[in-house]
């Protein structure tokens, strides 16, 4: 019976019915695109600002760009320019414009303590200063780099082992002016016990 009606279906039918198959699934894959690209904010207008460092420090685009721990935007690239410096590029959502400001200023640092994808954070700006137009500069402040901590703590590192040392001397002599002072306390005490004897004798020959 089953292979009766199969029989009867038009192959412009058995088209239909494949096509069902074919377009359901795409439909789906549509529907979970709209959705992501919302969530990236791919349909959100947005600006560009623009940052120059010295080093890289691992920024790559598409890394976050936050303010007070929530995302407003990617960067967008990271390139070299003629004077031999980092450009970052950073692509953020309009809708923040507003509290990025003249005085803002963008810090780059690991999202954990020694490992991790390198952010930008961005300060929101005094409401009192303009905000940063389209393709504006924002000031960059950079990471203080391991080997310029290293110059600027040894330093303090030896005058820490100087005073360790300084500090050592005194105990040593504190115990050495202890011991002779005890020694010292030790021969008065004995000529003390020794001085009547002495008087004595001093006596009887006088």
């Amino acid at each position: 019976m089953k292979m009766h009606y199969s029989h009867r279906l038009s192959g412009g039918r058995i088209a239909q019915i494949v096509g069902a198959f074919v377009l359901v699934p795409l439909l789906g894959l549509a529907v979970v695109g709209i959705f992501m690209a919302k969530a990236e904010h791919l349909f959100e207008e947005k600006y560009l600002l623009r940052s120059t460092i010295s080093k890289s420090y691992g920024l790559e685009p598409g890394a976050p760009v936050m303010m007070n721990g929530v995302p407003i935007g990617t960067v967008k690239a990271v390139e070299f320019n003629d004077a031999g410096r980092i450009d970052v590029t950073l692509q953020l959502l309009k809708r923040y414009q507003g509290m990025v400001r003249e005085d803002s200023v963008a810090t780059f640092a690991k999202s954990g303590i020694l490992v991790g994808q390198t952010k930008v954070d961005i300060a929101m700006g005094n409401s009192s200063q303009p905000a940063l137009a389209d393709g504006a500069i924002l000031k960059a402040a950079e990471p203080r780099d391991y080997a310029e901590l290293a110059n600027e703590v040894k330093p303090l590192l030896e005058s820490v082992q100087r005073t360790l040392q300084r500090v050592e001397d005194i105990t040593k002599e504190v115990q050495t002016t202890v011991q002779t002072g005890g020694r010292v306390l030790n021969n008065v005490e004995q000529s003390t016990k020794e001085l009547p004897a002495i008087v004595a004798s001093v006596q009887r020959s006088a």
